[in-house]
C-alpha cells in the first residue's frame, strides 16, 4: 500500500522549539514531536488528571484501533510491536485536556501530537506515520518533518498510551496527544541508524484509515 499526501498543512514541533500556526482550510492538521538528549526507561507509576477541559472523546474502541495501526506500521520497519500502557493515558489526556497545541514541557516520555479539524484519531496516527516520506535512511537522525514518524517507529520504545479530545477552542477543534516510553527520538543522530528502519514488503503497510470517523 503507498502512501498518499493528505491535502493539509503539516507543521512539527521539537522538544525546544514551537512554530506559530498557518492559516490553513477548511480541514488541516498540525503535528509535532519531542526529542531528548538522553535514553530512559520510565516507570511513573500516578498522573494528575485535570479536573477541568475537554473531556475524552472518539469514536468506540479507538485506542484498540491506535495500538494496532502503531504495531501494523512498526512491523512494516521491522521492530517489535507496542503495548498500551494507561499511565502513559492518563499523561496524555492531563497535556491534551489543555487544548493547547505545544509538546508537555519536562516530559519524561516520548511524546508526538496532533491537532486539527479531522475527526478520526487514527488520521492523525497515520498522518505522523506519514512522516516517512522525507525520512533518508541514507543520511539518519532527527528533522522537524520526520520526527513524529520516527518516535512511531523507534525500535526501543515499548509502551504507548493515548489521548484524544474534542471541543478545543480557536480553530482545531480536535486534538491527540500520545506519550511513548521508553522514549525515541534520541539525540544524537547517531542513534537513529540503530533505531529506525527501512520498511519491508512483508507485513505490508496497513491500509491508511478513513480521514472522518463514522458519526456514533
Amino acid at each position: 500500500m503507498q502512501l498518499i499526501n493528505a491535502l493539509s498543512i503539516v507543521l512539527s514541533l521539537s522538544a525546544v522549539s514551537a512554530l506559530p500556526f498557518a492559516e490553513q482550510s477548511k480541514d488541516a492538521v498540525v503535528l509535532g514531536s519531542s526529542r531528548s538528549s538522553h535514553w530512559s526507561a520510565h516507570t511513573e507509576k500516578s498522573v494528575v488528571v485535570a479536573a477541568d477541559g475537554p473531556e475524552p472523546a472518539g469514536p468506540a474502541g479507538w485506542q484498540e484501533s491506535m495500538l494496532n495501526y502503531h504495531n501494523g506500521w512498526r512491523a512494516h520497519h521491522q521492530v517489535p510491536p507496542l503495548t498500551w500502557n494507561d499511565t502513559l493515558a492518563a499523561a496524555a489526556l492531563n497535556s491534551a485536556r489543555r487544548c493547547q497545541f505545544a509538546l508537555t514541557p519536562n516530559n519524561r516520555y516520548g511524546e508526538n501530537i496532533a491537532a486539527g479539524t479531522y475527526t478520526n484519531p487514527d488520521w492523525y496516527g497515520y498522518m505522523w506515520y506519514n512522516g516517512s516520506l522525507n525520512y533518508n535512511y541514507d543520511r539518519p537522525g532527527f528533522s522537524y518533518q520526520t520526527g513524529t514518524f520516527t518516535q512511531v517507529v523507534w525500535k526501543d520504545t515499548k509502551q504507548l498510551g493515548c489521548a484524544y479530545v474534542t471541543r478545543c477552542p480557536g480553530g482545531y477543534p480536535n486534538m491527540l496527544f500520545c506519550e511513548y516510553s521508553p522514549a525515541g527520538n534520541i539525540i544524537p543522530d547517531s542513534n537513529f541508524a540503530k533505531q529506525v528502519f527501512r520498511p519491508v514488503a512483508n507485513p505490508p503497510l496497513p491500509s491508511p484509515p478513513p480521514m472522518m470517523s463514522p458519526k456514533q
